[in-house]
Formats: C-alpha cells, structure tokens, sequence
C-alpha cells in the first residue's frame, strides 16, 4: 500500500494507442511514446506482460510532469 501524502497538484497525462488491427496490432504492442520539453525526455513502451505468471502491463502509459506545464510534445513511434 503506498500513501500520497504530497496531494494531487502535480499534473501527468496518460496516452493509450489502439492499432487498427491490420498493420499495427490492436493493443499497439510495441509503440513507444515519448514526451519531450526543452531540458527533459521521458518514453515509455507498450508492452504484452512483464513480471510473474499470470500478469501484465497496464495498456496506457502514464507520464508524471510534476509542476513543468503543458508546453510539451508527444511522439509516437509506431511498431510498423
């Protein structure tokens, strides 16, 4: 169990792809995301599973900005 005691004001933004099935996989296994600001990169993979037995990566990526703002940009790297 873990315990936010910061509070929610820091913005995030989450990005979820979906493939049309025939040249990108529906789940968009594979794409990579990155988000970039003038000093600061961050990406992110979907992926099928990671971990033990039985379990999965969460479909959407999530990207914690912090107090940097919405001047941003977002790539998307398609497996294709």
């Amino acid at each position: 169990l873990f315990e936010n005691t910061i509070g929610h004001q820091n913005m995030w933004i989450a990005v979820r792809l979906r493939g049309d099935g025939d040249a990108i996989n529906r789940d968009a296994i594979g794409a990579r995301v990155t988000v970039r600001y003038a000093d600061w990169v961050v990406a992110r993979e979907v992926k099928s599973g990671r971990g033990t037995y039985n379990s999965h990566a969460s479909r959407p990526l999530y990207f914690g900005l912090g107090d940097l703002g919405c001047d941003y940009e977002v790539e998307v790297r398609w497996p294709d």
